[in-house]
């Protein structure tokens, strides 16, 4: 009866002369008696480690050790076969098969040893990574029906892809070609062992022109065979993929059981739920996302790091409501200015050039915010701005609004006498007045509201954006601005306001002619009430159509410009 080599590892049993391929032994090792009698040495003394506790398990009853291990299951069997050679002598001899037996029943569902392979040979491939070809412990893929484990790069070596290719070498007709294709098992993708391509179809090779019925019962017994493995292997596969699946559950809980842990932890130190769950931080998640259970000691080393994270992000959360409530008071203050400045228009409609009493030349952007009656509307904490509250205020907002409006106004004034319009500015931030700015004198209301005033927000005019027009006058010009509420509203954005010479020119030609034929139309705003009561008759669709003041001006600019950069 042949004997496991010195080699203990189960995957690489040598089965002798033993034509049962069993990888037992008959015989029992025993002690030799012929050790030299020497006298035993004393073990020094130890400071709380435990030493020698499991010497008395070399020296038990076998009867006692098969009952120890029987609870253990087959991947530890494996594992103590390799401690010494005396364990091994027992768990490799074949007295010990009801050991490995009882070991594979403590797995649920587990399939039984096929006949064809031992019980070490079969726990090996089942419940070890090391790769057949290799040896290395890398080896995570594994095929139930071929029975080959091996790592990604050798595994083309123990798996045959195209059958037809491998019969070249044999030089097989191809009338065997199904009848040796029956004989050997096959896994899903129809991928055969090479292992069992290179020993059955040199024996059947061998005995074709023999006695045929030695070759059909030959035949028969390995397609008994292959369709018993190509069984036991979906067994087997079905099995692995429910432990998969069981541990997946297993881990899942764990993980969620060391959050709650987790969690109950960061309550109890203060954290609210909105700063604990539903995170998407890598590093925060990188300490939840673990199977260990939590311990005191992991929480006193993970602490620290979490307090860290959840602080930074504790701080960052309130910054964003803040900012959204912010955003939101500012959205109301915008909706109170709009109703305030309704109000003031009906009182003042019969004196619009002098009182600016528009709604677009009240503050808008970060002037209307750094407003000291509106600063503290924004800086509360309230959600919103109620009706009191700002009427409370709306006083003070006037009257802090009034030179915003004159500045405005004295701003464009100097962009439509081409002087620099910073300039004014500063020169009328010098004049000392209740005010705090001087009231614009006529001249800027004259010039505002002489029929040349057109502006432009930018330098170019396209008349076939928004709505085909770009020329505006004071104070629609001002709508066409954006409102950012981090720029300054007079030097951020009225500077981007400009009256090219060329539409003024236009629109001083149109106009003498409009004056020729009506000279009551003397001003911007008998031109503007007339609203869309021009009509360009020269012009095709799409503009043939009645078009307002500005409009035409822009029209009759751009066709002119059209006309001008093609040499006519």
């Amino acid at each position: 009866m042949g004997r496991v080599t010195d080699d203990v590892d189960a995957h690489t049993v040598n089965n002798g002369g033993d034509n049962t391929g069993s990888c037992f032994v008959d015989e029992r090792v025993k002690e030799s008696s012929t050790t030299a009698s020497k006298p035993k040495r004393q073990p020094a003394a130890t400071t709380g480690r435990r030493q020698g506790r499991l010497a008395n398990l070399m020296k038990m009853p076998v009867d006692i050790f098969a009952e120890i291990v029987g609870h253990l299951e087959p991947i530890d069997l494996l594992h103590l076969a390799r401690t010494t050679k005396f364990i091994r002598s027992i768990l490799m001899s074949k007295s010990s098969k009801l050991m490995w037996k009882r070991a594979r029943g403590s797995l649920d569902g587990f399939p039984p040893c096929p006949p064809d392979l031992c019980e070490p040979e079969y726990a090996s491939l089942v419940f070890e990574t090391r790769c057949m070809i290799c040896h290395m412990n890398r080896a995570q893929l594994m095929d139930c029906v071929l029975r080959t484990r091996a790592c990604k790069a050798h595994m083309p070596e123990l798996q045959c892809p195209s059958f037809p290719f491998i019969l070249y070498e044999f030089e097989v007709e191809e009338m065997y070609y199904d009848v040796l294709y029956s004989m050997m098992p096959k896994n899903q993708l129809g991928y055969l062992s090479r292992k069992e391509v290179y020993t059955i179809i040199p024996k059947y090779l061998s005995l074709v022109g023999g006695d045929e019925q030695i070759l059909n019962s030959y035949v028969e017994e390995m397609k008994v065979r292959a369709t018993q493995i190509e069984e036991h292997g979906l067994q087997l596969q079905n099995w692995r993929s429910a432990q998969a699946a069981q541990r997946y559950e297993r881990k899942k809980d764990a993980i969620q059981g060391r959050k709650e842990s987790i969690f109950q932890k960061l309550r109890e130190l203060g954290y609210e739920d909105v700063d604990i769950t539903l995170s998407t931080d890598r590093e925060y998640n990188r300490f939840l996302d673990q199977p260990a259970a939590l311990t005191p000691i992991i929480w006193r080393r993970i602490e620290p790091a979490l307090v860290k994270i959840l602080e930074a992000r504790r701080q960052r959360r309130l910054d964003l409501e803040k900012l959204e409530r912010k955003v939101d008071r500012r959205r109301d203050i915008r909706l109170h200015v709009e109703r305030s400045a309704l109000k003031v228009v009906e009182l003042k409609q019969h004196e619009p050039f002098h009182s600016d009493c528009w709604q677009e030349t009240f503050p808008r952007g970060a002037c209307l915010y750094n407003l000291p009656s509106v600063i503290p509307l924004v800086e509360t904490d309230n959600p919103s701005v109620t009706r009191e509250e700002w009427e409370s205020q709306e006083t003070q907002f006037l009257a802090e609004a009034r030179p915003y409006q004159l500045r405005t106004r004295r701003f464009l004034a100097a962009v439509a006498r081409n002087e620099p319009a910073s300039l004014a500015l500063q020169a009328e931030e010098t004049q000392q007045d209740s005010g705090g700015l001087a009231e614009s004198d006529e001249t800027d209301a004259q010039l505002l509201n002489h029929p040349t005033a057109l502006f432009i927000v930018g330098a170019y005019v396209d008349p076939y954006a928004y709505g085909c027009y770009s020329l505006a006058a004071y104070p629609a010009i001002l709508s066409n601005l954006d409102d950012d509420d981090d720029d300054d509203y007079l030097f951020g954005h009225l500077s981007k306001i400009t009256m090219p010479k060329e539409s003024s020119s236009m629109a001083e030609i149109l106009f003498q002619r409009i004056q020729a034929m009506d000279p009551n139309m003397s001003t911007m705003t008998k031109l503007l009430e007339m609203n869309t009561g021009f009509l360009c008759g020269c012009c095709s669709t799409p503009f043939a159509n009645p078009v307002t003041w500005p409009q035409l001006v822009c029209i009759i600019w751009f066709r002119y410009d059209c006309l001008h950069q093609l040499g006519h």
